[in-house]
């Protein structure tokens, strides 16, 4: 109603060629999608076939706190798509982006794995209770996710970017196929543990692959010059969250975020000018 007042009448209509192009391609990028999906509820179900109700309850609970940090980054990468696409024609600021993408998401999601890691066990009880504790370490261990789905997600949307759907739509299934196979292969033994080094493992190759193949379709590494910044931030983080045992979440997300800041800092990936907002050097 407000764009009617401003640009008056609006004609509704629909391209069905152009919907045709879009729904040749976008199959598997819905397919992809799903699967991605199957990669972690596979856990959750072997493990209601082999451990019962509440090893799945279990996991499902960190699963969750994991999920929301995951769609976060995925909002992100899908913001990047259309920029990827737009410089097709500006190789080196395209190339620019991808590596400086990857290097930003990597400073996000790095901190995230190793302070969450430790805090796994608080940040259970503070969200779920005391009684939900077992969910502490498949917490911790699919926390380190986080940096591999933010960091895998740039070199798939440079795929994407280039017309690679089905590339995309492979390296998920594969994927896919070794979350299931690990599931069965651990669950029954190690239970929830089995089940989040499934994830784990899954995600790794994922990652692994989707940066294989977009080096293939013309998207090289990045430098890993650009990583020991946030690397070096996030273990100085770590040890003096684990040196201080803080023991209240409150208090020790707080700390180990300005410990982390203080520590790209230090290491130069971090620029503070007076009057200016913060530069992230990475």
């Amino acid at each position: 109603m407000a764009l009617r007042r401003i640009a008056g009448p609006l004609r509704v209509t629909i391209d069905w060629s152009v919907v045709r192009r879009l729904a040749a391609r976008a199959w598997h990028l819905v397919a992809s999608a799903l699967l991605g999906i199957a990669i972690y509820t596979a856990g959750i179900l072997l493990l209601r076939a082999f451990q019962g109700a509440a090893a799945a309850g279990y996991y499902a609970a960190a699963y969750t706190l994991v999920t929301f940090a995951i769609n976060v980054g995925a909002m992100y990468n899908l913001s990047l798509l259309p920029s990827l696409t737009s410089l097709a024609g500006s190789r080196d600021r395209q190339l620019a982006l991808y590596h400086t993408s990857m290097a930003h998401l990597a400073g996000v999601g790095l901190p995230a794995a190793v302070g969450g890691g430790l805090l796994a066990g608080p940040i259970v009880e503070l969200v779920f209770g005391a009684g939900y504790r077992e969910a502490a370490l498949p917490l911790a261990l699919l926390l380190w996710s986080l940096p591999l789905n933010f960091v895998r997600d740039v070199p798939l949307m440079a795929l994407i970017s280039g017309g690679n759907e089905r590339v995309v739509f492979r390296i998920t299934l594969a994927a896919a196929i070794l979350s299931v196979a690990l599931g069965l292969a651990l669950v029954p033994t190690y239970g929830i543990l089995g089940a989040a080094l499934g994830t784990l493992i899954s995600e790794l190759v994922r990652m692994g692959l989707a940066l294989i193949l977009a080096r293939r379709h013309g998207f090289p590494l990045p430098p890993l010059g650009r990583f020991h910044r946030t690397g070096i931030a996030a273990v100085l983080m770590g040890l003096l969250l684990y040196a201080v045992k803080p023991g209240s979440v409150w208090v020790a997300v707080p700390l180990g975020a300005v410990c982390y800041l203080v520590g790209l800092l230090l290491t130069g990936g971090l620029r503070v000018r007076w009057g200016q907002l913060p530069e992230l050097r990475v």
